[in-house]
């Protein structure tokens, strides 16, 4: 039957179970958990900038776009001379110079939809374009224009610069056409120049141009005199304008625009955003491929930091699991590191010093009691033994004699123990197990002890001690059996020596084979007090045989009861035994 493996004793007791603590199985590690959850935390930050970063790197972009623009507006309108003095014409004579192309420019830009957006700002849908310093055309959802003055007016609602409406056709692909060119005599009057300007420019201006405006024409008697010196200069204002467009074709979907300040005035800019779309694509795609990246790079460093980190809480574990009752004197690893691990491992120390402490007082005052007690045990026994002839006093007497002997015999276990406690015995010479087994079998007992299967086999142990081992082994079978203990000692191949125990009582419950060799263990019914068991003999069994580097198990045996298997190793080889699993 199968047996549960053996294992070093709990502190407290020095017996043959383990604490719960050190038997129980990991089913985490902190360095795991730290590991995942570090990945965790980053994964999300890097997924979350993967979500977020491209909408932040198209708005910075397009941003730096439109302060690209507006600084080539502030440089124009501040670097570049005005073609006419706004305070010298009126509306009608700057309607007539900026009017049919303005016109021309924004009918074209209005049938394609891309002054939509420009128009959005203003509440009644009007265009307002800078032509000039201080000249501003005024276009009507309808396309009407009309050209005036600020010098004595201000505009509240957001400008566009001529050229602005230049570039933004560019960046549409619209051709413009030739720059209007009017060639007019410095005595030609307005009237002449209106009829040469009709045949010249390629829309109609009566559809553009307000006739209101031309109402005032006849307060003058001479008509109005256009000098020949502005023409030049305007046709050669448009010509430059002309020569620096693009030839890039946009969508009415890719074209930004946004109110800025330039030169102390609110203009509308606007920027394309041809090329923007494919860096965002570019950022979107190396942030996605960073996640899985990022995350592994992060449990990686997180991994090797944490396990150099609880490096020296490992240390502390591996000692701590170490430390039994014999080894009380050990301390746990103490790191150089300021931290609360070592706090910890300071703190650990000074729990074993008390734990310490505290033990070798328990042991103390055992082995001074055991060691008091015998000298009155040994004056009771004597008066006992003495009285015992008496007939008026000798059942008082025998039953004090046996109670003194049951006493010295559980303050010599004591003392025992105590004297294993200390480490003050240590094998002394190679003794015949069978001898032994042959003198404390033939004492009297309460049933009889079959020793036909006892073989000669040698211990390396104090013969003392190897024959209270004998002693309690069978005591405990012969206390228990219902008619018979065997016994059987065998030599093994590799030197070991083998001694079994076989009784036909209850036997010992699975769940109790351990319990029974620790110190004042008594199983309930069967090994009660009153049934001559004090709870320390195989406790002593087992401190004796483990000293030696031996092993002892319960187990099941043929004969119906309980089966207690010791193992010795060989005595030229002296050491720790491979501890059986079951009792065979």
């Amino acid at each position: 039957m199968t047996e549960p493996t053996v294992t070093d004793r709990a502190a407290t007791g020095g017996t043959a179970t383990e604490g719960p603590a050190s038997s129980r199985t990991m089913t985490g590690s902190v360095r795991t958990r730290l590991t995942l959850g570090v990945s965790l935390v980053v994964g999300v930050i890097t997924l979350g900038a993967a979500l977020i970063a491209p909408t932040s790197v198209e708005s910075s972009l397009i941003d730096d776009r439109l302060d690209a623009q507006r600084d080539l507006e502030a440089s124009e309108l501040t670097s570049k001379s005005p073609i006419v003095d706004a305070g010298q014409f009126g509306t009608a004579e700057l309607t007539a110079l900026f009017g049919p192309d303005i016109a021309q420019l924004t009918a074209e830009l209005d049938a394609i939809g891309a002054l939509d957006p420009l128009r959005a700002v203003d509440r009644d849908h009007n265009l307002y374009v800078l032509c000039d310093q201080d000249v501003v055309a005024i276009v009507t959802e309808t396309g009407k224009v009309r050209v005036q003055s600020m010098v004595d007016r201000r505009v509240d609602v957001p400008m566009v610069s001529r050229q602005r409406l230049v570039r933004l056709a560019a960046d549409y692909g619209v051709d413009t056409g030739m720059p209007i060119t009017i060639l007019v005599d410095r005595t030609a009057s307005f009237e002449a120049f209106l009829e040469e300007l009709a045949e010249r420019v390629t829309v109609d201006l009566g559809q553009y141009l307000d006739p209101e405006v031309f109402e005032a024409f006849d307060e003058f008697d001479d008509g109005v005199t256009i000098p020949r010196d502005v023409w030049e200069v305007l046709r050669g204002e448009l010509d430059t304008s002309a020569a620096t467009t693009a030839s890039t074709t946009a969508t009415p979907g890719s074209i930004i625009v946004e109110t800025r300040t330039v030169a102390g005035s609110p203009m509308l800019l606007t920027a394309s955003t041809d090329g923007i779309e494919n860096s965002v694509r570019r950022v979107r795609v190396l942030l996605w491929l960073a996640v899985p990246v990022v995350m592994a790079a992060a449990a990686l460093l997180t991994w090797m930091l944490a396990g150099r980190s609880l490096r020296p809480v490992a240390a502390i574990t591996a000692r701590t699991r170490e430390i039994r009752s014999s080894t009380l004197h050990e301390r746990v690893p103490v790191p150089r590191s300021d931290d609360e691990i070592a706090a910890l491992a300071h703190e650990m120390n000074t729990m074993l010093d008390r734990v310490q402490r505290e033990d070798e007082r328990r042991r103390q005052f055992v082995s001074d009691a055991s060691h008091e007690l015998r000298s009155p045990l040994a004056t009771i026994r004597a008066q006992a033994e003495a009285a015992l002839p008496d007939e008026h006093q000798h059942e008082l007497a025998a039953g004090v004699l046996a109670e003194a002997e049951r006493m010295s015999a559980l303050v010599d276990d004591l003392l025992a123990l105590a004297r294993h406690d200390e480490r003050r015995t240590a094998p002394n010479g190679v003794v015949d197990l069978d001898d032994i087994v042959y003198t404390e079998a033939a004492r009297a007992r309460r049933v009889p002890v079959d020793v036909s299967g006892v073989s000669a086999g040698q211990v390396r142990a104090r013969a003392d001690e190897l024959g209270r081992v004998v002693v309690h082994l069978l005591d405990n079978a012969a206390r228990h059996a219902e008619s018979r203990v065997e016994v059987t000692l065998t030599t093994e191949d590799d030197g070991r020596v083998t001694l079994a125990v076989d009784d036909d009582g209850p036997g010992i419950p699975d769940d109790q084979r351990q319990r029974v060799f620790e110190r004042f263990v008594r199983l309930d019914d069967a090994r009660a007090r009153d049934a001559g068991g004090a709870g320390l003999g195989l406790a002593v069994v087992d401190t004796v045989i483990r000293s030696v580097g031996g092993a002892i198990v319960a187990g099941e045996s043929a004969l119906g009861g309980a089966r207690l298997v010791a193992t010795f190793p060989d005595p030229d080889r002296p050491g720790d035994v491979s501890r059986p699993r079951s009792a065979p």
